[in-house]
């Protein structure tokens, strides 16, 4: 069937109490023409209809956005909301509605009922309803349907489109870096936090042990060939490594998904956003380590042997040392993976954590989203509330973690290796209370910077595609 035959069949549909018949049929007319709004809001009533408040709620703001000179999308919300138990934004809704259609009785009745305090007057009988106004065959119930799922707002991330992931996360990762190294200097200037440069050249005048001591090597190495070959070998990584890494990643995250079962999260609705205000952090890990336990088995050891095979044939060595060399990388790799992947399995929970907990008590992170043919499509994030949650979940990790790095570095070093890690650790000086404020002023700047960075990439070049469910 075409846009309009499904439209029309589900609204019939509706009208006759066939919900699930319904929401199938909307469901359809959204993904053959995203853009209108009459698909979206009987499709938002049907799934308040079917008990499914949260993803009606999307629907119906979405419904509004496409068309705000429509009555009936704030007003069928705001019974959503008035049946939800959120008096202050079904009151909002319903006033918007008369705002746009003031001769609309349904919603001056609905915010009389609600105290909302007199209702605009009705326009003078010689001025009609707008077109607009007319209400929904079946509109949204005062009371939830019993024994019907959804309600919760859990959603499932169940694939990532892995050309967008590695698209986005390519420039992320680079408009990121470059938009860091102005402020990151002046923290460190700030504080007096010495370059490595600077740092190899202090401890080579003052002759500390373990590290290089030849001023002319000292003095020229920024700008030596050896230098100038590690930046090549970076750009290139970045440029045609590190997209295929992030392609992979978002491959085998679809791969996991599936095995283990995807990852869901409890949004929440607000005026132009959604809320994120739960995560299922054991679901997420599980996905996250196994991806990464993949790129560490595969990937990394791959480059550690084309890392060893260089070193060997540098030195004009031949195959002994070749193999001993990489028996050893490959040995010391599997064992950073095997003792790595259950710390990294455990820090995930832990950060989801604190993330749940902060979103608990004062709002979780706000998204836009786009919705096209089963997509959702991360456009961008609400800066204020989003800043203020992520700056509160990393701040108390990364101040433990700072006090934890200022304990060993009152630890005297023992043995010439030890002091020359000490003597090239730029935040040795830092006093416990100096190094605190330092890391989590370093985490605000970037919090800041990385919201800015993904905002401007959803604007230009589109944000993160992915299939979101609700079961």
């Amino acid at each position: 069937m075409g846009y309009q035959e499904s439209c029309q069949a589900g609204k019939d549909a509706l009208v006759a109490g066939r919900v699930d018949e319904a929401i199938r049929l909307l469901t359809e007319c959204t993904d053959l023409l995203p853009g209108e709004a009459e698909a979206w809001l009987y499709l938002g009533v049907a799934q308040a209809q079917g008990g499914q408040d949260a993803v009606a709620a999307i629907s119906l703001r979405y419904a509004e956005d496409l068309n705000p000179h429509d009555a009936r999308a704030p007003y069928n919300l705001g019974r959503l909301l008035q049946r939800g138990g959120d008096t202050a934004g079904a009151r909002e809704s319903f006033g918007r509605a008369l705002a746009i259609a003031p001769a609309y009785d349904k919603a001056r009745t609905a915010l009389l009922e609600l105290g909302g305090g007199p209702a605009p007057a009705a326009p003078a009988p010689d001025i009609p309803p707008p077109p607009a106004a007319r209400p929904v065959e079946t509109p949204v119930s005062s009371h939830r349907p019993a024994g019907r799922g959804g309600g919760e707002g859990r959603f499932y991330l169940a694939r990532l489109d892995p050309a967008s992931f590695a698209k986005v996360g390519l420039a992320l990762i680079v408009l990121d870096g470059l938009a860091s190294w102005p402020f990151n200097r002046a923290l460190k200037a700030l504080f007096h936090v010495p370059s490595a440069a600077a740092l190899r050249a202090a401890n080579s005048a003052a002759g500390t042990p373990g590290v290089a001591s030849t001023p002319s090597v000292v003095a020229h190495a920024p700008f030596g060939a050896h230098h100038m070959a590690v930046r090549a070998v970076a750009i290139v990584f970045v440029l045609f490594m590190l997209p295929l890494i992030l392609y992979a990643v978002a491959a085998l995250y679809n791969y996991f998904s599936d095995r283990f079962g995807a990852p869901s999260a409890k949004l929440g609705t607000v005026p132009d956003a959604l809320v994120v205000e739960q995560v299922d952090g054991t679901a997420f890990a599980n996905v996250w380590t196994a991806v990464n336990g993949v790129l560490y088995a595969v990937l990394f050891p791959i480059l550690a042997v084309a890392l060893a095979c260089a070193v060997a044939s540098s030195g004009g060595k031949s195959g002994p040392i070749l193999a001993i060399v990489s028996v050893i990388v490959l040995l010391a790799v599997l064992v950073g993976i095997a003792g790595g992947l259950g710390g990294l399995w455990l820090l995930t929970v832990i950060v989801i954590g604190l993330y749940n907990l902060v979103a608990a008590h004062v709002g979780g992170v706000r998204i836009r989203v786009d919705r096209s043919r089963g997509e959702w499509t991360l456009r961008g994030f609400v800066f204020g509330p989003s800043f203020v949650c992520y700056v509160l979940q990393k701040v108390p990790l990364v101040a433990l973690l700072a006090l934890a790095l200022a304990g060993l570095n009152t630890i005297p070093p023992s043995g010439t290796a030890a002091a020359a890690r000490h003597a090239a650790n730029p935040l040795a000086h830092l006093g416990p209370g100096a190094l605190v404020l330092y890391c989590v002023l370093s985490t605000i700047v970037a919090v800041v910077i990385r919201l800015v960075v993904y905002n401007g990439i959803g604007l230009t070049l589109g944000g993160l595609r992915g299939e979101v469910s609700d079961r």
